[in-house]
């Protein structure tokens, strides 16, 4: 009785859907396989209707459902060969940056850029207008000395390029074919570099050339109206024109004019110019007191047999 009562329940519900669907096929008292029947029959329409819909859509979206599945497919294949793409393209970035590294330092040792900056900084560091910009800087301010000298320094040092340029461009007709700009290169370099050596060799513990230079460029800065001004460009050119004068002649002036005469104007001009920026900002930041802990000799050893060095390559490079 009790499974009869639940089949006629069933049944009942079943009944209700088939005469909302199917009204004309509705019978008052259908049997349970007429039921049934109708059910699935009800079931397969809804599917054929499903899947009608889905055709229809894919046939009417059919260019962007291509599309689609172009773009995915692009996607993942290049998703699964960025990884090597890309560490290919790191490695030849590499290489390439690599390469222009090496050949432009080899142009700026070939040109001169490196013998300007090594022979200009090692003849600053110690001299006379090393500690008057460390002087100025403390009596004035670290940016009108190092504006002020820097800006003495780079003019000196285009003049000095020029006047080698002058040597450079003199006619072979007059110089009978000699090399007199190579010539006095190579007769420039050697006289520094053995006066140098000799000056360092022969030092004794209780005499510093640098102790020399401080009290000169203390004497100097002293007797100048320089830190009397009051005006910051007043400053600044008193400070130009008092490193210009104590430049002009030194060392590194003429050492620049040997190594123009010979080499690229352009890259020495720049490797001095660099020289000189860093050497005047170590003395602007306390020259004086970083001068105490270098050693005069060692420098004086390295900047001599540099000097010699170039006098070599430049004589091998006349012949």
């Amino acid at each position: 009785m009790l499974g009869s009562s639940r089949e006629l329940r069933v049944n009942s519900r079943i009944s209700t859907r088939v005469s909302v669907a199917y009204p004309k096929h509705f019978v008052s008292k259908p049997s349970l396989a007429k039921t049934t029947h109708l059910a699935s029959k009800i079931s397969d329409d809804e599917a054929n209707g499903k899947v009608r819909l889905v055709s229809s859509w894919f046939t009417n979206h059919k260019l962007g459902v291509a599309a689609a599945a172009a773009v995915i497919t692009v996607a993942a294949l290049s998703g699964s060969a960025s990884p090597a793409l890309a560490s290919a393209s790191s490695a030849e970035t590499v290489a390439s940056a690599t390469t222009m590294a090496q050949q432009f330092s080899e142009q700026l040792s070939e040109t001169g850029f490196y013998q300007s900056f090594s022979l200009v900084f090692l003849s600053e560091i110690g001299d006379k207008t090393f500690f008057v910009a460390g002087l100025l800087a403390a009596k004035l301010s670290k940016f009108v000395s190092f504006i002020g000298s820097l800006g003495a320094l780079a003019v000196m040092t285009i003049l000095a390029v020029l006047i080698g340029q002058i040597f450079h461009a003199v006619p072979p007709g007059i110089t009978q074919g000699l090399p007199i700009d190579d010539i006095a290169a190579v007769c420039a370099f050697a006289f520094f570099g053995v006066k140098i050596l000799a000056e360092a060799l022969d030092s004794e513990e209780g005499e510093s050339f640098m102790d020399e230079e401080l009290a000169d460029a203390e004497e100097t800065v002293e007797e100048s109206d320089t830190i009397n001004q009051t005006n910051l460009v007043a400053q600044i050119a008193s400070t130009f024109a008092l490193v210009f004068a104590a430049e002009f002649g030194d060392r590194s002036f003429l050492s620049t004019i040997a190594l123009s005469a010979a080499q690229n104007p352009v890259a020495v001009a720049a490797g001095s110019i660099a020289a000189h920026g860093i050497a005047t900002g170590i003395a602007v930041l306390g020259g004086a007191y970083i001068a105490k802990y270098l050693s005069e000799k060692t420098i004086g050893i390295i900047g001599g047999s540099l000097f010699i060095i170039f006098a070599i390559t430049t004589a091998l490079g006349i012949f």
